[in-house]
């Protein structure tokens, strides 16, 4: 056992110095400061014999304890005060468990939760009808020129139009296609809508001749002004893929049908 670092096996004079500074506090707590010598005189008659060691183990020991004990008893006497000047104020902070335990935060009051029908979107950023769009193929496993004919919220699709079909002949019909919206880009509505890609960018657009979208590389932007035999409004592209005779060829699409490629594909 050791108190304040000072072991017993040490020797009295040890326990002596030890003994006399918690006898002076204790007397000093308690008015009899001149007591503090009693331990050095006790141990000056015993110096060498063990039962002044047996002594000041108990009296060092007994010394600790009644003085542990009556600080407990002064500590609960004040909690007790403190708790009834808190009650009689009505001032929590009086309480020294509530002054150094600080209170658990409320949770914040949280409205309702909405929850967000599977139809539902943002009004303000549905395509409208006729607006062309590419839209994702599932069967063909393909982006293809369409056109939107409506929204269905209650499939949160849009219904789109295959462009591929013969317009002049009655008894031609466009495939119908069901599309989730992120299988739907939108298309620039008119020249000066257009996004001016840099040369060599990597975008999707349709190949020529087609309704199919492709990848491909910005060769040349597009003319504004008439200029050689360039078409104005168009890029001119190098698709993907594309060889003729072992070079690849630069085509020139409308602006309208050059986009950023897809990122979800």
């Amino acid at each position: 056992m050791s108190a304040t670092g000072t072991s017993w096996e040490s020797g009295p004079e040890s326990l002596v110095g030890s003994l006399n500074e918690v006898v002076r506090l204790w007397n000093e707590l308690n008015g009899h400061a001149g007591a503090a010598n009693g331990a050095s005189a006790y141990c000056a008659t015993h110096e060498n014999s063990a039962e002044a060691q047996t002594a000041l183990k108990k009296a060092f020991h007994d010394t600790v304890m009644a003085a542990f004990q009556e600080r407990k008893a002064i500590e609960h006497s004040l909690e007790m005060l403190r708790q009834a000047q808190a009650k009689q104020t009505g001032d929590p902070s009086a309480s020294s468990t509530s002054s150094s335990v600080p209170p658990k935060p409320k949770p914040a009051k949280r409205g309702p939760i909405r929850k967000k029908s599977k139809g539902e979107i943002d009004p303000s950023r549905l395509i409208p009808p006729d607006q062309q769009v590419a839209a994702y193929d599932q069967s063909d496993r393909a982006w293809i020129l369409c056109s939107v004919k409506r929204w269905i919220p209650s499939k949160h699709q849009y219904e789109v139009l295959d462009a591929d079909f013969d317009k002049h002949d009655p008894d031609s019909k466009p495939k119908t296609l069901l599309v989730d919206p992120d299988d739907v880009i939108e298309l620039p509505e008119a020249s000066p809508d257009y996004v001016d890609f840099p040369i060599h960018t990597e975008v999707f657009a349709v190949f020529p001749a087609t309704t199919t979208f492709y990848r491909a590389i910005v060769h040349d932007t597009p003319l504004r002004v008439k200029k050689n035999s360039r078409k104005l409004w168009h890029y001119s592209l190098t698709f993907e893929n594309d060889n003729d005779e072992g070079h690849t060829p630069q085509r020139e699409v409308h602006v309208k049908y050059v986009i950023l490629p897809p990122k979800n594909r």
